[in-house]
This record gives structure tokens, C-alpha cells and sequence, in this order.
């Protein structure tokens, strides 16, 4: 009697195979691979002009978190909206659910490329702002690390969220909109708190990217670490949030 053997492939292998065809297919991409390498190292030097401002200091927090938030959007979020429709409009995802592949596999080699990009062109893009606007060093590298690292992912699933309600890749343009608006807002409001009245400026304390611009500003520039708490916690809120509609809402099949 002749035992066959089954061969089992781990999650782990399945994550690496999937996450390998995502860099190639995004490498193919030209346009796509300049979005998300030159433009954003290219963000920093648009605050140039502020540099020899007398009221930049004011403005540090606000600049460096705005300069996150841009690159983000064309690094993390974008690439992962696009790619989600596109996998789910061309059936991809459905014939890998209809195999061995868990559907966290999927969409976690789905933002890979997304997650990868978004670390490494965070620290390129702080790189060339302390260089190029005079920053000082941040004072707080873990804290600064933390609210990166949760900052990117919540920018990989606003990116699943969006593909949700978002029926072809030409329509990403005008879906993607208001999620751009609302993410890169965010760091702005700092600034204006001062004119706002108490309630409006409580409001704005939950916006993500201005909790994230709250945690960037204390981990940067050394104000109390107790500071970052809250918006800490606002931002993790918002990532449990989201995950949550992906988990529940996600489309892995085409509109019929």
C-alpha cells in the first residue's frame, strides 16, 4: 500500500508567496512606484519657506505631522486601495478564498507592500525634514516609533475600508477624496485650536491624524509623555474601528 503524503503550507509561506506577487505587480507599476518613492521624500521640501518663518516654532508639530499624513496617503493608502480593487474586481481574491488561504492571509499580504513602504518612507521622510527644515532629533524615538507603526496601519485600512465602497479602480479617484481630506486635515487643526470654542476643539481632538499629530508633537519635541495618552488611545481606537469593518464589511467578490 502505496501513503500519500499531504504537503501542508503554512500561513506563514502563504503570506510570503502573496506578499512577493504584490511587490512585483506594484514594481511593474511605474507611475505607481514614483508615487510612492519620490513624491513623498519630496513633501519636506515644500515646507522649505517655513523654515526661516519667526513663528515656526509654533508650527513644528503641526508641519512634521502633515508631512506623515501626506506621504501616508500615497504610500500606504492609496497603493493598498487601489490594489483591493483591483485583486477584487479581476476575481483574484475569490479564487484564493476558494483554496487553502485564510482571509487574514489575504489581506494581510494585500497591505504588505503598503506596510513595508509606509515604515521605511517614514523614516526617509523625517530623514530629509530634520535635514532640510532644521528640525531638531526627536526626543522620544520609541514614542515616535509606536505612533508610526499605528499610524500606517490605520492608513493600510482606511485603504480596505474605502475599496468597500469603491466599485472600479478609476472610481478610487473620487471615493478616495473625502478620506484624503479627512486624513490630512487633521495635523492643520493644532493650529487652530486657539480660535476654536472648547466643544468644537474637543471634536477635533478626535479626528485621527490630529491625535496622531498630538502623540507626534510630545514624542518630537519633549513635552510630558502623559500628554500622549489620550491621543494615543483616540488613535488605537480608531485602527480597532476600522479592522472592524473590514473584518465584518469587506467585499471579496466583484459587483455583480
Amino acid at each position: 500500500m502505496t501513503t500519500q503524503e499531504t504537503r501542508t503550507v503554512s500561513p506563514f509561506s502563504q503570506w510570503a508567496a502573496l506578499a512577493k506577487a504584490e511587490f512585483t505587480l506594484l514594481r511593474r507599476n511605474t507611475v505607481q512606484v514614483m508615487y510612492a518613492i519620490a513624491l513623498p521624500l519630496a513633501v519636506p521640501l515644500l515646507f522649505i519657506p517655513l523654515a526661516n518663518n519667526a513663528e515656526m516654532d509654533e508650527q513644528l508639530g503641526m508641519v512634521v505631522a502633515l508631512i506623515l499624513a501626506i506621504g501616508l496617503v500615497f504610500v500606504s493608502y492609496y497603493n493598498t486601495l487601489s490594489a483591493a480593487v483591483n485583486r477584487r474586481e479581476e476575481q483574484v481574491l475569490t479564487r484564493l478564498r476558494a483554496g487553502e488561504v485564510g482571509d487574514s492571509t489575504i489581506l494581510t499580504s494585500l497591505v504588505t507592500p503598503g506596510l513595508f513602504l509606509g515604515l521605511i518612507m517614514s523614516v526617509g521622510m523625517f530623514a530629509v525634514a530634520i535635514a532640510a527644515l532644521d528640525l531638531p532629533i526627536p526626543t522620544n524615538i520609541s514614542l515616535l516609533a509606536a505612533c508610526v507603526i499605528v499610524t500606517v496601519v490605520l492608513f493600510l485600512l482606511a485603504g480596505l475600508v474605502t475599496a468597500i465602497y469603491t466599485r472600479t479602480a478609476e472610481s478610487a479617484q473620487i471615493t478616495s477624496l473625502p478620506v484624503i481630506m479627512v486624513l490630512t486635515i487633521g495635523p492643520s487643526l493644532l493650529t487652530m485650536r486657539s480660535l476654536m470654542n472648547d466643544r468644537l476643539a474637543t471634536i477635533t481632538e478626535y479626528v485621527p491624524t490630529t491625535a496622531m499629530a498630538d502623540v507626534m508633537a510630545t514624542a518630537w519635541f519633549g513635552a510630558d509623555i502623559a500628554e500622549a495618552t489620550k491621543p494615543m488611545l483616540i488613535l488605537i481606537g480608531w485602527v480597532v474601528a476600522t479592522a472592524m469593518i473590514v473584518a465584518t464589511k469587506f467585499r471579496w467578490s466583484r459587483r455583480g
